[in-house]
């Protein structure tokens, strides 16, 4: 095992006291072949200086400064950097289990796979236990069925922070520079170029629920315009490489019109609100009925058809839920 190197990137913006225990949790992996490539991008809290004091106690920091490009344009500078033959990404205001590469790559090692995904702890930011996620021992070979369990069934997570990946699924694969949610993106690729994939049914991976992040969790223009763009990307994606998976995009759209008219909310960042929700309600009614008619709705997760049966009832409805338990969740990151 101690031939296989690791590079864990980390975009660092203004990551203010997080970024501290973030790195020093990657320095005191129990595994030690790795290297660290932090991009810090153009910060202004002194997070840049954190970085450097890093990289000067620690040879296998690699400190790379740039002027504010976004997290996007952060990710590619920090992969275009990557030596290791596995990559881990960390998001820069979460940190990990001193054994997660020691844990996952023993799994990868047995098992050869591709990637090695983990579950997460979600901690608030004084470190209590909010939940934990597991997604169970799955082992894939079978990139239809990966990319099926990925769009439809959510058995395998949206996300990559934490996991053990193969660097050369990178190889041509990029985030997109303007998106907000880059990872919607990139996991399909890595996935359809993956021979093999295994789900670990223990979390190694601490994930910071911060009080600010919660509070911009409401919808933007640029949220609009991010998740439609992401929606063209599936609809090219799924064309390409899995035109069998056509009635996905039903199930994307209609998502897409609840998440959006939930969050929607008069503030200074988003504009002809009346105008967006009733978008919303169109593109709900135009999908919803072709998708309870379509082969996948049966493979639904649960949760997803309770929120669609809930905004068919009453969209107000459904707000309001999502709603207060948005504010239950700011309440307990203000205690």
């Amino acid at each position: 095992m101690c031939e296989k190197k690791v590079s864990l990137v980390v975009p660092v913006y203004n990551a203010g006291h997080y970024l501290e225990k973030c790195l020093s949790s990657i320095a005191n992996q129990s595994y030690r072949n790795i290297e660290a490539i932090l991009v810090d991008d153009g910060s202004t809290d002194g997070s840049g200086a954190v970085c450097d004091r890093f990289s000067c106690m620690d040879d296998r920091f690699i400190v790379i400064h740039q002027e504010n490009e976004g997290v996007a344009a952060a990710y590619n500078k920090c992969l275009a950097h990557v030596t290791g033959d596995f990559v881990v990404i960390v998001d820069n205001d979460d940190y990990l289990d001193p054994s997660l590469l020691s844990e996952l790559l023993l799994v990868q090692t047995e098992s050869g796979a591709d990637f090695v995904q983990g579950g997460y702890f979600f901690v608030s930011e004084d470190e209590t236990l909010i939940k934990k996620t597991l997604f169970g021992n799955r082992t894939y070979q079978d990139k239809s069925q990966m990319v099926w369990d990925y769009l439809v069934t959510g058995k395998i997570s949206h996300t990559m922070t934490g996991a053990l990946i193969r660097a050369r699924l990178f190889d041509g694969v990029s985030f997109p520079e303007k998106a907000m949610s880059g990872d919607v993106q990139v996991i399909p690729q890595l996935l359809h170029r993956c021979d093999s994939y295994v789900q670990v049914n223990e979390a190694y991976y601490y994930v910071t629920v911060r009080f600010d992040s919660v509070s911009r969790s409401f919808a933007t223009d640029a949220m609009y315009w991010d998740k439609h763009a992401c929606t063209r990307f599936y609809e090219d994606f799924i064309q390409t490489y899995y035109p069998d998976f056509g009635d996905f995009i039903l199930y994307r759209k209609t998502s897409v019109a609840v998440l959006l008219y939930t969050r929607t909310v008069k503030n200074n960042r988003i504009s002809d609100v009346e105008e967006k929700k009733a978008q919303c309600i169109r593109e709900f009614k135009d999908n919803y009925p072709n998708l309870r008619k379509s082969r996948i709705y049966s493979s639904l997760p649960d949760r997803a058809k309770l929120r669609f049966h809930i905004f068919k009832v009453s969209p107000r409805l459904l707000k309001l839920l999502e709603g207060l338990y948005t504010r239950l969740l700011i309440k307990k990151q203000r205690k």
